[in-house]
């Protein structure tokens, strides 16, 4: 799976494939190769703070259904019953968009699209990105949670 040599659709193309994949590419490789790493550090931030009990809370429709037998933060029940707060979903919602951009700038402008999707991380790419997609839009909690805070000015109730 070496692309690098390869000559690609145009100068530009090869110029961004460059600098999206070999970080000694240039200095720009490297600012983006680090940029991507701040993401991959969010987007493992996120994924922890969804499972800590304080970062996460019961919805008042929830309250309503369980009158009086509320579960504790340190009991399973509680993670079952609660949601993470909007602004750890926003913060996984950010970095899932920046990695599916960039998969798809990737694809675009790479040398030899045969082999970029024969490739293994790229395939596993295309199946991650696609359940966590499937998952965040079939998800009870983007109704449930965006409903009240709007963080995006495309939601309408």
């Amino acid at each position: 799976d070496d692309y690098y040599g390869l000559i690609g659709k145009s100068p530009i193309s090869d110029h961004v494939w460059n600098t999206l994949s070999n970080p000694s590419y240039s200095r720009t490789a490297k600012i983006w190769s680090c940029i991507y790493n701040l993401f991959v550090a969010l987007a493992s931030l996120s994924f922890v703070l969804e499972s800590e009990p304080s970062y996460r809370y019961i919805t008042d429709e929830v309250k309503a259904k369980l009158v009086g037998d509320l579960p504790k933060p340190g009991d399973l029940r509680f993670m079952m019953y609660s949601v993470e707060f909007p602004s750890v979903c926003l913060l996984d919602i950010i970095c899932w968009t920046f990695f599916t951009v960039e998969f798809f700038i990737r694809l675009a402008v790479t040398p030899r699209i045969s082999v970029f999707l024969k490739s293994k991380l790229n395939i596993m790419d295309i199946f991650l990105l696609a359940s966590v997609w499937i998952i965040f839009f079939t998800s009870q909690y983007v109704t449930d949670s965006f409903h009240k805070f709007n963080y995006f000015f495309f939601y309408t109730s």
